[in-house]
């Protein structure tokens, strides 16, 4: 029987349930550590909304996809996920 964290857990469950090419959103980016790891599950056809109010948390997110070549699947918003409806494309809503 495997006993997980909390975090290891919730990938599992993430690597599990998100296809490449699919599409993910991370409310809350902070360092973008989440959002690089929904990045790469998606890969280069897929698509990852990431929302945070704090322009710094953008920014370092930022840096983080940079180095490891996962911009062009992520689209970063300064806004809280209370906009999520406002900024998911309409051909996105309701899937995942």
């Amino acid at each position: 029987m495997n006993v997980y964290g909390i975090l290891p857990f919730a990938r599992h469950l993430l690597v599990k349930a998100i296809p490449s090419g699919g599409i993910a959103v991370d409310c809350t980016v902070g360092n973008g550590h989440d959002t690089l790891f929904l990045a790469q599950l998606v890969g280069k056809s897929g698509v990852v909304y990431g929302f945070d109010i704090q322009e710094l948390a953008l920014n370092k997110t930022r840096e983080k996809l940079l180095q490891n070549d996962a911009t062009e699947q992520v689209r970063l918003f300064l806004a809280g996920h209370e906009h999520l409806e406002e900024k998911i494309s309409a051909e996105h809503a309701g899937k995942g």
